[in-house]
C-alpha cells in the first residue's frame, strides 16, 4: 500500500496532467490531450477528473484512445470512487479538483472541455440532469461535439430537458459534423429507424460508415449487418466478413462471433470448422453466451473439434447460467438421456421448465411429453397438452406432432381425430418426420415425440 504522502502526490500529479489534458482539448491538439490524460490516469488510475477527462476525449477521438475501457466499467469506477467509505480520499481530491472548475464556469470564457467535464459530473456523479443539461449546452456553445452528444443522448431520454427527438437530431448532427463517431453512429440509427427524422436508409448507411472509418465498433457491427443480410445495401458477405474482422481485431466479443458465424458456415468466406471453433471460444472467453452455445453445439455433434459430450455440457452449464434458453433445453435433454452427465430426469424437468418460462418451444414440447408420461414429474395430461398448445402456437413441430397426439387418443384433452389429422399435417408440412408416418397410420396407436436430439 502506497504511503499517504506517496498518494498525495500522485494525485497532486494526476491533477496537473489533467489540466494539460484540457488546456490541449481547449485548443484541438487531440493528441495531445489524450497523451496528457493517459499520463493523469497511469499516475492515479482511480483519479475521478482524468477519468472523466478521458472518457470525453474516447468519446471524441475513439482512434486515439485503443484499448480504453469500456464507458460503463469507467462510470462504474467513477460512482465506486465517490460513494464507498474505502475512497473518502480520492472523493475529496476530485470534489477539490471539481470545484475551481465550477467557480471557473461561472465565468462567461470558460472553455469547452472544462464545461463538458463539469456536465459529466453533474450527470454521472451528482445525478443531478438538470445541472448536467445546462453545461452541456454551453459546452456546445462554445464548440464541444462531445457535449452536443451528450445533449443529444438528454434529448432523446428525456433527462434534463424535455423529451424531444428532432432536438436530439439536432444536437447529434452537430456531433456529427465534427466527426464525433458516437453520434454517427447514434444518428444512424435516427434515420434507419425513421426517429426524430424521415426515414431514410441511404443516409444512414452513409453515417453508419463514416462512424466506422472512425473507428466506432457497433457501426462497423451494424454495417456488417447491413451487407451480410443485404437490408440497406446490396448483400455483400465478403465485405460484412472484413467489417466483422476488423471489429474483432478491436476486441469486440460480437464481432469475434459473428466472424465465427461467417467462418463456421462459408459465408463471405471459405469455410473453416476448425478456425470458427477457436474464435467461439475466443468470443466465449470474453463472455458472449451465443458463441458458449455454439461452442457447446461444436463439441455436442463434433464439428472443427473432437466431439465431446461431457466438455459439451460443460459449455451448455454456462451459457445458461447465463440466461441463455437453448442451453438449458439441450442440457436438460442431457440430463434427461444422460449424455455428459449423470442422468437426472428431476434436474431436465426443472430446466425445461426454465427454459419453457423463456418461451422455448423445444423445452415447452419436452416438458409436455414429461408431464404426460410422468417422467420425473406427476402424470398431468391436461398440463401436457397445454405445453403442446403453447409449443404449437410458436411453430414446433414436435410439440404440433404431440398435441395431434392428444387430440387422437384423448390424452388431456377431449379426443378429436379431425382436429388430430388437422395438427399432425401442420407439423408434417414443418417436416417433423413422427407426424408423416401418423398420418400414414391415422387411427393407430402412437407414441409421443421424446426430446428426439439436441438441437437448437
Amino acid at each position: 500500500k502506497m504511503s499517504e504522502q506517496g498518494d498525495s502526490s500522485s494525485w497532486c500529479s494526476a491533477e496537473e496532467r489533467t489540466r494539460a489534458a484540457l488546456a490541449a482539448w481547449e485548443h484541438d491538439d487531440l493528441p495531445a490531450a489524450v497523451a496528457a490524460a493517459r499520463a493523469a490516469l497511469g499516475a492515479a488510475p482511480r483519479f475521478l477528473p482524468a477519468m472523466l477527462a478521458a472518457r470525453g476525449l474516447a468519446l471524441l477521438a475513439p482512434a486515439l484512445c485503443p484499448g480504453a475501457p469500456p464507458l460503463d466499467q469507467q462510470l462504474a469506477l467513477m460512482r465506486d470512487i465517490v460513494e464507498l467509505p474505502a475512497h473518502r480520499h480520492e472523493a475529496q481530491v476530485a470534489r477539490a479538483f471539481m470545484a475551481p472548475l465550477e467557480r471557473e464556469a461561472e465565468g462567461e470564457r470558460c472553455g469547452a472541455a472544462t464545461l463538458f467535464v463539469l456536465g459529466s459530473w453533474a450527470y454521472h456523479i451528482l445525478q443531478e440532469n438538470e445541472r448536467a443539461a445546462a453545461y452541456f449546452r454551453r459546452a456546445v456553445d462554445a464548440g464541444s461535439s462531445a457535449a452536443a452528444f451528450s445533449l443529444a443522448v438528454r434529448f432523446e431520454r428525456g433527462e434534463g430537458v424535455p423529451q424531444d427527438a428532432a432536438q436530439s437530431v439536432e444536437m447529434y448532427s452537430q456531433a456529427a459534423a465534427k466527426g464525433h463517431a458516437a453520434a454517427l453512429y447514434n444518428l444512424a440509427q435516427c434515420y434507419d429507424q425513421g426517429e426524430g427524422v424521415e426515414k431514410d436508409k441511404a443516409r444512414a448507411l452513409d453515417l453508419f460508415q463514416r462512424a466506422s472509418v472512425a473507428g466506432h465498433v457497433p457501426a462497423l457491427l451494424n454495417l456488417g449487418l447491413i451487407y451480410y443480410h443485404g437490408e440497406g445495401a446490396p448483400q455483400d458477405r465478403a465485405k460484412a466478413v472484413e467489417l466483422f474482422q476488423r471489429g474483432a481485431d478491436l476486441g469486440n466479443p460480437s464481432a469475434v462471433f459473428n466472424l465465427a458465424f461467417c467462418v463456421d458456415h462459408g459465408h463471405g468466406i471459405t469455410q473453416d470448422k476448425p478456425r470458427a471453433v477457436e474464435l467461439y471460444r475466443q468470443a466465449a472467453n470474453m463472455g458472449h453466451v451465443s458463441a458458449i452455445y455454439n461452442l457447446a453445439w461444436s463439441y455436442y455433434v463434433g464439428e472443427g473439434v473432437e466431439r465431446d459430450r461431457t466438455m459439451a455440457t460443460h459449455y451448455f452449464e454456462q451459457a445458461a447460467e447465463a440466461g441463455h434458453s437453448g442451453s438449458m433445453y439441450n442440457l436438460g435433454l442431457c440430463y434427461e438421456s444422460g449424455e455428459g452427465v449423470p442422468r437426472d430426469v428431476t434436474h431436465a424437468v426443472k430446466l425445461y421448465t426454465r427454459a419453457s418460462a423463456m418461451n422455448h418451444p423445444g423445452a415447452m414440447s419436452s416438458l409436455g411429453v414429461c408431464y404426460l408420461t410422468g417422467s420425473g414429474v406427476t402424470i398431468n395430461k391436461p398440463q401436457a397438452a397445454e405445453l403442446f398448445w403453447q409449443g404449437t402456437l410458436l411453430g414446433h413441430g414436435g410439440a404440433t406432432y404431440n398435441l395431434g397426439l392428444c387430440y387422437d387418443l384423448g390424452e388431456g384433452v377431449t379426443k378429436d381425430l379431425r382436429l388430430a389429422a388437422k395438427l399432425w399435417q401442420r407439423a408434417a408440412d414443418i417436416g417433423e418426420e413422427a407426424a408423416k408416418r401418423a398420418l400414414g397410420r391415422f387411427g393407430k396407436e402412437a407414441s409421443p415425440v421424446e426430446a428426439n436430439q439436441t438441437s437448437s
